[in-house]
């Protein structure tokens, strides 16, 4: 079967399996976009799919194997299973941050470090959360499993697709929370990027910072050392204080809240992996309650705080002199 390049359509990589429709505003159309499957023999291999997509609206192919998508599927269906038999316990500073309790009143950017996806992402799922995963053939992994999660998606990051994820973000920040892995997608491990601070300076929305601590955790080779928690492990998780950035800030003020933001969440961290290890009792501890929750949720806007109004007092010409006397 052929097909036709749409007019407006574009190549956003060279590699095959990816082609993004940009539909114009006036029309509705049904295209066939070519899923190519790189292979030896025949590199053109393709099947056929079909779309329908609304006017304005961009449409990019997945170029995800069926081996991603089944372990996908079958990890959102063990792991949150398999974190409820561990012992897991989280504390908060403001227990507004957390999506599944009653006292959650506004959207918020998560950060941590991303070696702990595998903990953070079965906790929170269906809940109205948007993941930040990038666009490299390592996030299509998180893409899967987090979609299967019942959460919302968004790909790209600061050397692909970045200024497109931006416009997705604002749009889902009206009605989900943010979760980003601010040393993701290749490092150095917990090591900060500018990416989360600017965010909550464009959006206005505080970040929440999350120290993860794993005792007796398996580490695998990679560059985060990602930690997969053992049958005996200890899982404590402390949700730090809402940091909120200037709006509209500039180099120097973002560089600085960055650097602040990320000595945080170590020392989270660090006090994290301390209460797991020692398998003490934490005064304001809570165990996890994991809720199927709608994916959207919006707030009413919070009014706009007053300036108080100044009192203004008329005194008559005939007090005047009274009030000199009583200051004489």
């Amino acid at each position: 079967m052929t097909c036709r390049s749409h007019p407006n359509e574009i190549s956003i990589a060279k590699k095959p399996g990816f082609r993004l429709i940009l539909v114009a505003k006036s029309q509705f159309v049904i295209v066939l976009i070519p899923y190519y499957k790189p292979s030896r023999a025949s590199p053109r291999d393709s099947a056929t799919t079909f779309a329908v997509l609304k006017p304005g609206a961009c449409f990019i192919v997945s170029n995800a194997t069926w081996q991603q998508k089944l372990i996908g599927q079958v990890n959102a269906f063990v792991l949150p299973k398999a974190l409820g038999m561990l012992n897991t316990r989280i504390s908060y500073y403001d227990k507004t941050v957390d999506p599944c309790g009653p006292e959650y009143d506004e959207h918020v950017i998560y950060v941590f470090w991303h070696e702990h996806i595998g903990v953070v992402l079965p906790t929170w799922g269906h809940t109205a959360a948007t993941i930040l995963c990038s666009q490299h053939r390592d996030g299509e992994w998180v893409n899967q499993f987090g979609a299967a999660m019942g959460l919302h998606i968004v790909r790209g990051s600061s050397s692909r697709g970045g200024s497109a994820a931006i416009r997705q973000l604002k749009k889902n920040s009206k009605f989900s929370s943010i979760v980003i892995t601010p040393d993701g997608p290749r490092g150095p491990r917990r090591e900060m990027a500018l990416g989360p601070i600017y965010m909550a300076s464009l959006l206005k929305m505080p970040i929440v910072p999350l120290g993860i601590g794993i005792s007796n955790a398996h580490r695998l080779n990679t560059w985060d050392k990602f930690a997969i928690p053992k049958p005996t492990s200890r899982v404590r998780i402390i949700a730090g204080p809402k940091i909120r950035i200037q709006p509209k800030a500039d180099r120097h003020v973002l560089e600085a809240s960055r650097a602040n933001t990320q000595q945080l969440m170590n020392t989270l961290c660090d006090h994290a992996q301390d209460w797991a290890d020692s398998g003490q009792k934490m005064l304001d501890e809570h165990l996890i309650t994991r809720k199927r929750l709608p994916r959207k949720v919006v707030f009413p806007p919070k009014p706009k705080p007053t300036k108080p109004k100044l009192a203004l007092h008329t005194v008559a010409n005939d007090e005047t002199p009274n009030l000199r006397k009583a200051a004489g």
